[in-house]
C-alpha cells in the first residue's frame, strides 16, 4: 500500500457542471462551486451528517468568476445580471 487511495464515503449528484470542492477548516462542511447549462453560477455548502450530504445553503447567481490557485483557497468574486 505505497499509493495513495481514495475512498468514497458518500456519493451526491448535482444538476450543473462541478468546477471546484473545498472542506471549511476545522468543520464538516465543504463549498461547491459550478455552473449550470443555463450559464449561470452555483455555489452550494454542504455538511456531512450521520453519513449523509445535507445541503446548508445555496446560491444561485448571473456569473461566478473563479480564480483557482494552488494552495487551500480559492477566490472568487460574483457579479449577478
Amino acid at each position: 500500500m505505497d499509493k495513495p487511495q481514495i475512498i468514497a464515503h458518500v456519493q451526491k449528484s448535482l444538476n450543473y457542471t462541478l468546477f471546484d470542492c473545498r472542506w471549511v477548516p476545522c468543520s464538516a462542511k465543504f463549498v461547491v462551486l459550478g455552473s449550470h447549462a443555463r450559464g449561470t453560477g452555483a455555489l452550494q455548502i454542504y455538511e456531512l451528517a450521520h453519513g449523509d450530504v445535507c445541503l446548508v445553503h445555496e446560491v444561485n447567481t448571473g456569473f461566478i468568476g473563479c480564480l483557482l490557485v494552488p494552495g487551500p483557497r480559492f477566490s472568487c468574486n460574483t457579479e449577478t445580471q
